[in-house]
């Protein structure tokens, strides 16, 4: 029997295509003074890239591209050309793919990744095994639940809606409608949470884009993202086998103006 893999790594929402997403560091301006949030993105993806092991299995997460912003009329993005995002994607990951023994993605928003099939170009040049919306991954005869969206649902702690899409995940296991998930990993929220019980692990990821005008005008204070990834690690001292190790980056600070240079 062939042994399940022992590194699992997990990106998600780089935003291809953001001025404050990830994007190939060659395309952009000689003057370094402008898009310096993503600069510093791509440093600290580089960093990962270079710490992270070989992995058995990579799985991206969604919101792999930024889409062509409808809303904004286009602002906000280097390209709206879809293809162009999706090469961008394919250069940005191509360092950490090649890591990688297999690779699976999960579909993102809509909104950012489009209806048309556009990732396609990522899937058949970095080599993605499989796409779906949802995927339940075998480990062992324990199951690894992995979507970008979260459950709808909103609550003041993200804690509680966490626990709640376990919750209802064990519910519908029980009426044998799912199989019966020992992890769970999502994205979409930009922000990072894990709960661990006895029964059930969620996780929720860390993404690679800085606050964008609309989160800021939404609420300055609560949507400060986390930066980073996750590794699924073997482990023998751990009940379920395996261990998560989130790779956090810290937020730039936003400047401060002093009152004498107004």
């Amino acid at each position: 029997m062939a042994k399940p893999p022992a590194t699992i790594g997990f990106v998600g929402d780089i935003h291809c295509g953001s001025h404050v997403g990830l994007w190939p560091v060659r395309d952009l301006p000689e003057d370094k003074t402008k898009y310096l949030g993503c600069r510093y993105l791509m440093q600290c993806w580089q960093h990962l890239v270079e710490r992270w092991p070989k992995l058995d299995i990579l799985i991206l997460m969604g919101d792999l591209i930024d889409g062509k912003q409808r809303k904004s009329d286009g602002v906000g993005v280097f390209d709206t050309d879809l293809a162009a995002q999706a090469d961008g994607a394919v250069e940005v990951l191509r360092p950490l793919a090649e890591k990688a023994g297999k690779i699976i993605r999960v579909w993102g928003t809509p909104y950012h990744e489009s209806h048309d099939g556009i990732l396609k170009i990522v899937d058949c040049k970095l080599g993605v095994a499989k796409t779906a919306q949802v995927i339940d991954l075998d480990l062992n005869g324990k199951t690894l639940n992995v979507a970008h969206h979260p459950a709808s649902g909103a609550a003041i702690y993200a804690g509680t809606v966490a626990d709640r899409e376990v919750l209802w995940a064990k519910i519908a296991a029980s009426d044998k409608k799912v199989p019966n998930p020992r992890w769970i990993v999502r994205a979409h929220k930009h922000n990072y949470i894990l709960q661990d019980t006895e029964h059930a692990t969620i996780v929720q990821m860390p993404c690679w884009q800085l606050p964008t005008a609309h989160a800021i005008k939404q609420n300055y204070w609560r949507f400060q993202p986390t930066l980073g990834g996750l590794l699924m690690l073997a482990d023998g001292m751990e009940d379920s086998g395996y261990r998560f190790v989130c790779t956090k980056y810290d937020l730039p600070m936003p400047e401060v103006t002093p009152w004498q240079s107004l």
